[in-house]
């Protein structure tokens, strides 16, 4: 319950009244019982953490635990691929103190395990946003190799927004350098789905794509809409065209 309940304060809207406070108090039980949660559990919870304050101490005791939990040969039950990828993209999103390259680093051979999987292109996405944190090694180009070549070939799959965060990531990975079949794939389906984009995201995406390694062949067309980081008053979610008058 304790799990579910965090989950669903980390899908409130971004103020709500009370959520951070309500999010506080369930961490410090969830912190007071740890040997409770199952690995799967508490992949979950390190996912919310990036959405929430928490004192160091909380954060620090939670991470251990979870990375000890999902690395135990002597595991209760198996982790899927997803919960690798809720535990690398929560442990990304924590500060320098805490460490979270060294602790992904030491998450690899769970990444790849994962992978050999075959995991859903989102779950992909999640595992490259995580090892954009993870230390530069020959273990992680590997891994990122094998994401690539799994969201080359279901790249369709993913939603717009989720495209626009892939290509954030491809761009924070120097010096690996995403293939660029997967980059021309990506900016297809940026501008085939560009319709279902918040305004200025379009642009957001295609200047990480050029520094990702997106080469000046391709083109990925911009409107003024795409270039634009607020919607206007009274202009919603209209592109430059207008509906044909009668």
């Amino acid at each position: 319950a304790l799990t579910m309940l965090l989950e669903s304060l980390g899908r409130a809207p971004e103020g709500s009244w009370g959520a951070e406070t309500l999010a506080g108090a369930v961490l410090e039980e969830i912190h007071g019982r740890l040997s409770e949660f199952s690995p799967r559990q508490l992949a979950s919870i390190v996912r919310c953490l990036g959405h929430f304050q928490a004192s160091p101490m909380v954060l620090k005791l939670l991470l251990d635990r979870a990375v000890e939990v999902a690395t135990s040969e002597d595991a209760a039950e198996p982790f899927m691929p997803r919960h690798v990828a809720m535990l690398c993209q929560g442990i990304a999103q924590q500060p320098a103190e805490l460490n979270p390259e060294a602790r992904l680093e030491g998450l690899l051979p769970l990444i790849t395990q994962a992978l050999d999987s075959r995991p859903t292109a989102v779950t992909c996405v999640q595992l490259v946003a995580g090892l954009s944190r993870c230390v530069a090694t020959p273990s992680r180009d590997i891994a990122l190799a094998s994401c690539a070549e799994r969201l080359a070939a279901r790249v369709h799959d993913l939603s717009a927004p989720s495209l626009v965060s892939l290509s954030s990531s491809l761009a924070a990975l120097s010096p690996w350098v995403a293939p660029g079949d997967l980059l021309g794939r990506v900016a297809l389906q940026l501008d085939i789905k560009r319709y279902d984009l918040a305004p200025g995201a379009l642009g957001r995406a295609e200047r990480a794509l050029r520094r990702a390694g997106l080469g000046d062949q391709v083109e990925l067309r911009l409107e003024p809409y795409d270039l634009e980081t607020k919607v206007k008053p009274g202009m919603g979610w209209r592109r430059s065209w207008t509906p044909a008058q009668k």
